[in-house]
């Protein structure tokens, strides 16, 4: 029961990200127009969402790279995606403010406030809290989170935009591939390789 009762609040929380395709397809055109400026892509967030679900993720593209722990440093013209589920929190806008000392743009999927506001972009994710969305009054239980997932969701449609629009330019990006197939681990070596030499 609660299974089914979660996959309706899913289905619900699908339409609203579909509403937000022209944020979208905004988001991955500032996305090609940097790799057409030879920038990077990074990834953070805070609790870990996106640098685990996207970044260097099997089938995802390595244009997509996680920020932290990676060794590399934000530069001029580089984009950041930042993915938060406050509006207002200190340490995000201080993730935003040292970017922009960097001369890196912001594009942010956080609810409506002062973090979209101060980002270069903003997506702005569902309006209502989508954490504990399943509630059980007889056990006192408040879980299943759903934002995370919504987050994902419209990274991998702005990668999916993005793919689009490099492949228009003459441009084939690097897709990551999973170590555990067959040759994976040489397969994944070489699409590195190609990754470092050309930047997408």
């Amino acid at each position: 029961m609660l299974a089914e009762k979660y996959n309706e609040i899913i289905e619900k929380a699908i339409p609203g990200t579909l509403k937000r395709l022209p944020e979208i397809k905004r988001a991955a055109e500032m996305v090609a127009e940097a790799v057409n400026r030879g920038k990077r892509i990074f990834v953070v967030d805070r609790y870990g969402v996106i640098d685990s679900e996207v970044a260097e993720k099997p089938a995802g593209l390595l244009l997509f790279r996680p920020l932290v722990n990676s060794g590399e440093k934000l530069m001029e013209g580089d984009i950041l995606f930042l993915s938060s589920f406050q509006s207002e929190d200190e340490k995000d806008l201080e993730i935003v403010k040292e970017a922009h000392d960097l001369g890196a743009k912001v594009i942010s999927i956080s609810p409506d406030g002062q973090l979209a506001k101060k980002s270069d972009f903003g997506i702005i994710d569902l309006d209502s809290e989508m954490n504990a969305v399943l509630n059980v009054d007889r056990a006192e239980l408040s879980f299943a989170p759903l934002s995370g997932i919504i987050h994902v969701l419209i990274i991998y449609m702005i990668e999916a935009d993005t793919v689009e629009r490099l492949l228009a330019a003459g441009k084939k990006p690097s897709v990551s591939n999973a170590e555990y197939m067959d040759e994976g681990a040489t397969k994944l070596l070489e699409v590195r390789k190609k990754f470092a030499s050309q930047g997408y």
